[in-house]
């Protein structure tokens, strides 16, 4: 029964925080696995503008978006910088940002990624390519 309010706590938290989040914020919380929950912009296909309604976790060089009806996307980060789909199945369109974010495009689904956080995270000092 405990496990089951930590978890339900944690969810609020993360509801709580995610929805006071401006929109180029990427704060988040560190997740159960020792990997990163952050609040990212998103247009899921379909939508016109940007929104604070998908979450990214990152679990190594491993990246999940998630959208807020429940359907995700799975990316990868090499060694040197570059995001690649997970699963290949869609093309994925990189472009830097002049504001320091990078907008992923795959399969009418577009993203904005802070480029520094990305960088910290993966701790390198590389840059970030297409």
């Amino acid at each position: 029964m405990a496990t089951r309010a930590t978890a339900l706590g944690a969810a609020v938290a993360f509801a709580l925080t995610g929805g006071c989040t401006g929109p180029h914020d990427t704060a988040g919380a560190a997740g159960d696995a020792g990997g990163m929950i952050v609040t990212v912009m998103c247009a899921p296909a379909g939508a016109s503008e940007f929104s604070a309604d998908c979450s990214l976790e990152r679990e190594d060089n491993q990246l999940t978006i998630r959208h807020a009806n429940g359907t995700f996307r799975r990316f990868v980060l090499d060694g040197e910088n570059r995001i690649s789909s997970a699963d290949g199945a869609d093309a994925l369109h990189v472009a830097e940002e002049p504001d320091g974010f990078v907008e992923l495009r795959i399969a009418g689904d577009r993203y904005r990624l802070d480029r520094a956080a990305l960088k910290r995270e993966q701790g390198s000092g590389n840059d970030a390519d297409s």
